[in-house]
């Protein structure tokens, strides 16, 4: 593999033991619950996202070593690629969501020097939708948003999308999506095909940005 590995260690080194330069210190007594325990779990669901990014691009080069060899592929070793993406893009949207809800909860609080009794802007479509709060460092990702947020959907409502089993990149991992918004024919389906590598270079570069606004504005 002539590039390494493509991790996302933006808040956390793969494997390391929580450092304090991880941690983010946020309010415990919240009517949420203690954000604390939120930011953990977060900086913990690292590692595992990460193993399984790892897990695809070691299980493409074996491939692609037999591809040389026979055209015919590993019919379980393709669906493994496939189901893992989805699991990388499930974890990756629920992260999001979870660190959108965390930057709209603490920007509400540092508003109104109170706790909102509903967190309106809970999710990438939320915020992607939303009529007001608007992050300057993060409107810079909106297109990676919404390719988040439209192959996450693909993968988890849209019935076409097993039409694309056979779908694999030539020469590195890619992101293959067929979705149709409501699974309506009277829709026009989008595909979507990206390198998995560069989805996650800037998603990367993403979470970095949100580390650090969350801690020199929102604490």
């Amino acid at each position: 593999m002539n590039q390494p590995i493509p991790l996302i260690e933006g808040l956390k080194k793969h494997k390391a033991p929580i450092h304090k330069n991880d941690f983010i210190e946020l309010p415990a007594d919240t009517p949420f619950g203690n954000l604390n325990l939120n930011w953990v779990e977060m900086l913990l669901r690292m590692d595992y996202l990460n193993d399984l990014i790892i897990r695809i691009f070691e299980d493409f080069e074996e491939i692609d070593k037999h591809r040389k060899i026979t055209p015919v592929g590993n019919s379980n070793q393709l669906y493994e690629q496939k189901i893992n993406t989805e699991q990388i893009f499930y974890w990756i949207r629920k992260t999001t969501d979870e660190l959108i809800s965390l930057m709209w909860l603490l920007n509400y609080k540092k508003l109104n020097n109170k706790y909102p009794k509903k967190l309106k802007i809970s999710s990438i479509g939320e915020y992607l939708n939303k009529s007001s709060f608007e992050i300057e460092e993060i409107e810079k990702f909106k297109i990676l948003l919404q390719n988040i947020n439209e192959i996450s959907n693909g993968f988890k409502h849209s019935f076409v999308n097993s039409q694309i089993h056979n779908y694999q990149g030539a020469e590195t991992p890619i992101v293959i999506a067929l979705s149709l918004n409501y699974n309506d024919l009277k829709k026009t389906p989008k595909f979507h095909t990206l390198e998995l590598r560069e989805v996650l270079k800037e998603y990367n570069s993403f979470v970095i940005e949100v580390k650090d606004y969350i801690r020199n504005n929102l604490i």
